[in-house]
């Protein structure tokens, strides 16, 4: 904090001879008759208790829980007029002691405290005797500031609307509000919680080139809202406003002063830190700023630059400049030649009129004024991207590696789920904004830990990503607060957290039962029932955060007996972002592809790529593990035999079966090749895949040295491959569960591989895909129980396995269209053969209710070729208007089974009317064919009349659809059924293909029964 004011009173006496030819230089630099931005639009109220210029976008008790009935209360900040209207409704008259609460610094533990706990109000608007309104600080009418307010009633004095100034309370930021109607009526009715926000209503859209000129006329419409150099959180003081903007020949600033701020006169010093290092330069107070140089004000108004001290060894002036707003405005220009060649981005502090310090710390940071160079132009026809961003650092200080490493797969599953294809980044890749700047969003699964040389070019790339990129930050936890060895970062350990997020550590609890509940009233939250439970937590620790100067939203709450603290937050600080209490909350419930949607895509309407067309995809892991058992397999296959082929024919489930060789003929451990081949043959041609589990089956897999594990994965692995003349592409890992360094050498051998559960209270449910971002290899982790730990370990009885399968399918499910279940059972469950308690109804009981859910049964294998797939397919959408999406999409061969699926925000009830010169679509999707192609996708309140393929088989690739004519033509690759929806109940079907046809209400269904190509034409003129 600044120790005492600087005398930095202007000295005059410039040395003979150098002023005209510097003056002359610098004119000739500075850019004359610039093009101004057209002036901001600003609503009119006027006062006259009539709301009719309000609307319900203005309501701000609208959100549930949030509303009192009979009352109702608007608020808008208009951000050009730098006022705050408010208007209240009550069902009587609104009379003396009436009182509005504010809190302009949205921290409820400072100001006045209402009963002595909540609120935490700066300032109250309190109606006198009279009924006026007038402006007061401490408790309800106890100081007086200010009036009477600006204000009128309606005739009946039931409305009433008032304003104020951001002079009045100090605020040009959103403030909150709690009103007490009358001394009895309280909105909200709990106190205790958040109060209503008013928001800027923002900056009207910037002229077509944002990066415009800017006039220097004391008018601030030609600066934008990204111009605001002190936006980030925490850097800003209440009362002022600092811009500035560099267009690689000027550097430009303007400051302006909210009345009733003192106008900005003599002393007013800016001081440039043009290296951007604090050491260097001038140190304010011999600790702050480092600066090379410094603007300051001379007693006659003009601004003119320094070098040393403030003031004192005069280069040039007065610097081009102008005044306005009654002089509460000052624009300044500085040219490159006299900041010094080269130079690029720059820090600015600013001390006004040598009484206010901006930012208020002048010990940390100035505030960054951007060049161009550090700023390098987006690829705006970029495909749809996120980065998921891989901490080494932060994972060599996890519990565990590999739990951080699951982590990491689980966000990867998480963006498939938002529909987002990703791009996987090293912590490294931060240090160079060109690696991230066309990325929509950056997910960090954990980034608490960071090497400290790195951390202030990381904070600057993150800065200028968020603030300047509009790119979204997803994280859990900690962020950035740590060194390697997890001691706290110097000096404010939150201070990255703060300017990124706009949060900051509010407190911990622990070891203690707590669960997780969703609130409602926010686009991530659409589908969630308000107090959903979202996790059950015995005996954990958890921090949890509070907003820091920012508009932030709580999403969900961690409940423990004593206190409900937020878990997770939706902020606003420069771009869509979201943090999660810790990495079990962001890791545990699909709540991560909520905050990557909304933050890629906002509110509007948007198209997300799915890797399935279906409701989600369930793979099947056979553990066969009595395969090296030769005495039985001969007894327990043609058993099991019997149900996987019903399952094949009633239900068409596939999965993929993984086999042990044997290796101890004498014991009987080996396979009779004689009597097994045939099996796996016969499960190939039915659809399945073949993998290995080992040669052996060894239990503990991380004890194994390197010439053990290759024998049993990659010798098992050619000798199957050997025998059933196809290659092998995935393992299931035996025993225990494995380390991180086995699945590194299992990715030597296999594309993929799936291993220990991973579930909630154990691991990340959602664990698919690569365990780093220099992985090949699919990792795929089993999300619902093994057989065996719930009919053997925990001893449960079928019918209560049953039960526990088909809850974790559904809650896996419940929210998520299009996860992936993977399913662990053991050749010997559905048989019996392991005993009395192992009944086929429990498998063929979920299996059942997967596919009456819409689930689609998938191998491994196909399933880990889709991770790969999505991971590289590319997605370009764009808004023709708000009924038009046009979708470019570059896939490949396994995009055939893929869709576009439809999300919507609030109550839009649109569906998916058409597509142009594409016949397959239902209402929430469009069904994709392989390759790439271009989709231009209509929305509408139902679907055109007109012939389109609604539903193909699930694992069938469509390749190619068109409608020529009256005829709907279409080629693709599976079996099942192709479902069409017909263009009028009355329609004359020419043409067959197919083995059987069959109209079915609106549709017609058509049967295909061999697993080929198939291409088909039916005409629906005739």
């Amino acid at each position: 904090m600044p120790l005492a004011p600087i005398s930095n009173a202007a000295s005059m006496t410039q040395p003979t001879g150098r002023l005209p030819r510097l003056r002359a230089a610098l004119l000739m630099l500075v850019v004359a008759s610039l093009l101004a931005a057209p002036s901001a639009f600003a609503r009119t109220f006027v006062l006259d208790g009539d709301l009719s210029e309000w609307g319900n976008a203005d309501r701000m008790d609208a959100a549930p829980g949030m509303g009192v009935g009979g009352y109702e209360l608007y608020g808008y900040h208009d951000a050009t007029a730098h006022k705050y209207h408010l208007a209240i409704v009550a069902p009587m008259a609104i009379g003396p002691s009436t009182t509005v609460w504010i809190n302009t610094d949205n921290d409820t533990s400072t100001g006045y405290l209402v009963w002595g706990a909540l609120v935490g109000a700066e300032y109250n608007v309190n109606i006198a005797w009279d009924g006026a309104p007038h402006l007061y600080s401490g408790a309800d009418g106890e100081t007086w500031q200010i009036g009477p307010l600006s204000h009128a009633y309606s005739a009946d004095k039931q409305i009433l609307e008032l304003e104020l100034t951001e002079g009045m309370v100090g605020a040009g930021t959103p403030i909150s509000l709690w009103l007490d109607v009358n001394n009895a009526v309280f909105l909200p009715s709990w106190f205790g919680g958040s109060g209503y926000v008013v928001d800027a209503v923002g900056i009207p859209a910037p002229p077509a080139d944002p990066n415009g000129a800017i006039t220097l006329d004391g008018d601030l419409s030609d600066w934008t809202a990204k111009d605001r150099i002190d936006r980030l959180p925490g850097m800003g003081v209440l009362g002022y406003e600092v811009y500035g903007r560099a267009d690689g020949q000027t550097y430009y600033l303007a400051l302006r002063a909210l009345p009733p701020a003192a106008p900005i006169g003599a002393q007013t010093t800016f001081w440039l830190n043009t290296d951007r290092n604090r050491s260097t330069g001038y140190l304010v107070w011999g600790i702050a700023v480092g600066a090379e140089l410094n603007v300051n004000v001379a007693a006659d108004g003009t601004p003119h630059l320094y070098s040393g001290a403030a003031a004192e060894n005069w280069l040039v002036g007065p610097l081009p400049h102008a005044y306005g707003e009654g002089g509460n405005v000052l624009e300044i220009a500085v040219s490159q030649e006299l900041v010094g060649a080269g130079k690029g981005s720059i820090d600015v502090s600013v001390d006004v009129n040598n009484l206010i310090f901006l930012p208020a710390d002048f010990t940390g940071p100035g505030h960054t004024l951007y060049h161009p160079v550090d700023l390098p132009e987006r690829d705006l026809d970029a495909p749809r991207r996120v980065g998921i961003v891989f901490s080494q650092t932060t994972q060599n200080a996890f519990f565990h590696d590999k739990g951080y490493a699951q982590l990491y797969t689980a966000m990867q599953h998480q963006a498939m789920l938002a529909g987002v294809p990703t791009v996987l980044l090293h912590e490294t890749d931060l240090l160079d904004i060109n690696k991230i700047k066309d990325l929509r969003a950056l997910v960090f699964p954990y980034f608490a830990n960071v090497e400290e040389g790195d951390v202030a070019t990381i904070e600057d790339v993150l800065i200028r990503a968020v603030h300047h990129y509009g790119i979204g930050i997803i994280a859990a936890g900690n962020f950035m607060t740590n060194d390697p060895t997890g001691a706290a970062l110097p000096g404010d350990s939150y201070a990255r957290m703060k300017k990124v997020l706009g949060l900051t550590l509010h407190g911990y609890f622990g070891p203690m039962d707590h669960t997780l509940t969703s609130l409602d009233g926010h686009r991530m939250l659409k589908g969630y029932a308000a107090g959903e439970q979202l996790g059950n937590y015995p005996g954990g620790y958890m921090l949890y955060y509070k907003r820091y100067d920012s508009v932030a939203q709580p999403l969900a709450m961690a409940n423990t007996a004593s206190s409900t603290q937020p878990a997770i937050w939706a902020t606003t600080a420069g771009a869509r972002s979201v943090h999660f209490a810790s990495p079990s909350v962001i890791g545990d419930t699909d709540l991560a592809s909520r905050a990557i949607a909304w933050s890629v895509d906002g509110d509007g309407a948007s198209l997300g790529l799915l890797p399935t067309r279906d409701a989600a995809i369930f793979i099947g892991r056979c553990d066969m593990d009595q395969s090296q058992y030769i005495d039985e397999v001969t007894e327990l296959y043609p058993l099991l035999m019997d149900v996987i082929g019903k399952w094949k024919n009633e239900l068409n489930f596939v999965s993929s079966y993984y086999v042990n060789v044997g290796n101890n003929v004498k014991e009987g451990e080996t396979t009779d090749w004689n009597f097994s081949l045939p099996i796996y043959q016969q499960l190939m041609e039915m659809g399945n895949e073949i993998g290995t589990h080992s040669y052996t089956h060894p239990h503990y897999t991380t004890d194994l040295t390197a010439s053990q594990l290759q024998f049993e994965f990659q010798t098992s692995r050619d000798v199957i491959a050997s025998k059933i003349g196809v290659p092998v592409v995935g393992a299931a890992v035996p025993g225990n569960p494995e380390s991180l360094a086995v699945d590194a050498a299992l990715a030597q051998w296999f594309s993929y591989v799936t291993a220990d559960f991973s579930g909630l209270g154990a691991g990340y449910h959602g664990a698919m895909g690569l365990l780093h971002p220099d992985d090949t290899m699919v990792y795929l982790a089993p999300n619902l129980y093994f057989d065996f730990t719930m009919l053997s370990f925990l001893q449960y009885t079928p019918d209560q396995s049953l039960q526990t399968w088909t809850s974790q399918y559904d809650a896996l499910t419940k929210h998520a269209r299009g996860a992936f279940v993977v399913w662990p059972w053991h050749d010997y469950g559905p048989t019996g053969y392991e005993g009395a308690q192992y009944q086929e109804f429990v498998f063929t009981g979920l299996l059942e209710h997967a596919a009456e859910a819409g689930a689609e049964f998938v191998t491994a294998a196909k399933a880990a070729a889709r991770v790969q797939s999505f991971r590289k397919a590319e997605v370009r959408t764009s808004a023709v208007d708000d009924a038009t999406i046009i979708a470019d999409v570059q896939g490949d061969a396994e995009t055939g089974a893929f869709a576009l699926s439809l999300d919507l925000a609030g109550t839009d009830q649109r569906v998916v009317a058409s597509v142009d010169g594409w016949p397959a679509w239902n209402d929430g999707q469009v069904l994709l064919g392989e390759g790439t192609r271009t989709y231009v996708v209509r929305l509408g309140r139902s679907s055109a009349a007109e012939a389109h393929i609604t539903k193909l088989p699930m694992r069938a690739s469509l390749l190619d659809a068109q409608t020529v004519g009256t005829e709907l033509r279409f080629t693709f690759r599976g079996a099942g059924d192709v479902t069409i929806a017909l263009p009028a109940s009355d329609a004359v079907i020419g043409g067959r293909c197919g083995n059987s046809m069959a109209v079915v209400g609106r549709s017609l269904v058509i049967s295909f029964g061999a697993d080929a190509v198939h291409s088909c034409a039916i005409d629906f003129g005739r």
